[in-house]
């Protein structure tokens, strides 16, 4: 799986994939130099990277290239609503319980890192794992309801999840480390703008890289069509 995901990321061009990761890093600093309305745009910017991917990596075509359909968005964005909600549910108990800790001062923000790194990576790993093929679906024009996701990764969901621990889960990781150093102030006192850029040059290779592996899984199940049977 992470074989198929290396070569699907290298048939995307580095030069566009560096082009969508200065998308999501500039998206992610802008709203300290705007004004606090604009913090949607580092979700605009992951669900435009994510939406491109999608669409490039099932159908071999080359990344931004797919044509902005008003019924592939709605789709897309109905996907990402269900998977990612049930991805916040299941993040809840691991936060509530971290947030609580902190609030009685028995444990400090270190402490808390790696209780939070496995509260939020499994369970996302586990939810993306059984249901994030839903995304790929949808921008293809496939059945993307639970049902239909949890067929699509039937036979590959141990796969996917050590996949997307070795992935997602190490950049998140690192992101969550990152975060309390500069919360901490362990190594003094980093620029906010760097903070930013490495937040959200962090953040664009998991969206890049949890888009392309689920991808690759929705495109296991779905190879294209061989020319004779297109023209048959």
């Amino acid at each position: 799986m992470l074989r198929e995901t290396l070569t699907a990321l290298r048939a995307l061009g580095l030069l566009r994939l560096m082009l969508a990761c200065a998308l999501n890093v500039a998206a992610n600093i802008a709203p300290g130099y705007l004004t606090q309305s604009f913090d949607v745009l580092w979700l605009a910017a992951a669900a435009i990277t994510g939406y491109f991917i999608s669409h490039a990596v099932p159908t071999g075509q080359p990344l931004f290239s797919t044509e902005i359909s008003l019924r592939r968005i709605g789709r897309y964005a109905l996907a990402n609503l269900w998977v990612y909600g049930l991805t916040v549910l299941a993040l809840l108990p691991g936060l509530v319980a971290a947030v609580s800790l902190l609030a009685t001062g028995m444990v400090t923000l270190i402490e808390t890192l790696v209780p939070l790194v496995f509260g939020v990576v499994l369970p996302v790993a586990g939810i993306l794992a059984l249901f994030g093929t839903a995304l790929p679906a949808a921008i293809m024009g496939a059945p993307y309801g639970p049902r239909a996701a949890l067929t699509d990764t039937r036979g590959q969901r141990w796969p996917l999840f050590k996949a997307l621990l070795l992935g997602q889960g190490l950049i998140t990781t690192l992101s969550l480390v990152l975060l309390t150093i500069a919360l901490g102030g362990m190594i003094g006192h980093l620029p906010a703008l760097l903070v930013g850029a490495l937040e959200g040059l962090l953040f664009a290779l998991s969206v890049i890289f949890t888009a392309t592996l689920l991808a690759v899984a929705w495109r296991r199940r779905h190879p294209p069509a061989p020319l004779a049977e297109v023209f048959a």
